[in-house]
């Protein structure tokens, strides 16, 4: 069969986990890239396809009490009260939890469904790098911002280096378990 007979697939959408640095950067319009290790998920995404930020938020609803735990303690559940969702800390927060009314409750960004997410990216390009081949421009891309002594994310002297690639490898290590041993030997997307 000819190539040019081969119907491209259509865009998919996919989540992706944004750290509340990355978050920031993306909404000051400081973020143009993304890496991501070649073992993610993230690894198949394809130019045009689009991807929705998962990011830490609360929603709002109320908790009910539903049954016994195995241990007798009062199992809780939270009901979403519509698709109402923010992502600054409410004054009222776990309120529906303590006092049994409606409020907001805290969920990690592994659990945003797609209806909150606010940001969305669409692929323009994908390429496997070796993190030791990240240029400064590169991580400045990342969200980098300078500073009086280089460069941070996030405006946090704990993500702060000489340099954005030496900034960059500070963020990289505050955002995973496994730090790298040097600053430039994992493989990213």
């Amino acid at each position: 069969m000819p190539l040019d007979s081969v119907t491209p697939r259509p865009p998919k959408d996919i989540p992706i986990i944004f750290s509340e640095a990355m978050v920031r950067a993306q909404l000051a319009d400081l973020k143009t890239q993304t890496r991501r290790l070649a073992t993610s998920p993230l690894a198949k995404a394809q130019p045009g396809d689009r991807l929705w930020v998962r990011e830490n938020h609360w929603l709002f609803g109320r908790w009910r009490e539903d049954g016994k735990t195995g241990t007798g303690r009062v199992r809780r559940v939270f009901d979403k009260i519509g698709q109402t969702a923010t992502f600054e800390k409410p004054g009222n927060d776990n309120m529906a939890y303590w006092g049994g009314g409606t409020g907001f409750t805290w969920k990690p960004a592994m659990h945003m469904p797609r209806w909150a997410s606010r940001i969305t990216l669409v692929v323009e390009d994908v390429r496997f790098q070796r993190l030791q081949k990240i240029t400064e421009e590169d991580a400045r891309a990342e969200g980098a911002e300078p500073c009086a002594n280089g460069w941070w994310f996030d405006r946090n002297p704990v993500l702060a280096g000489s340099d954005a690639r030496g900034a960059f490898y500070c963020l990289w290590n505050s955002l995973h378990d496994k730090p790298a041993e040097s600053p430039f030997e994992k493989v990213w997307l």
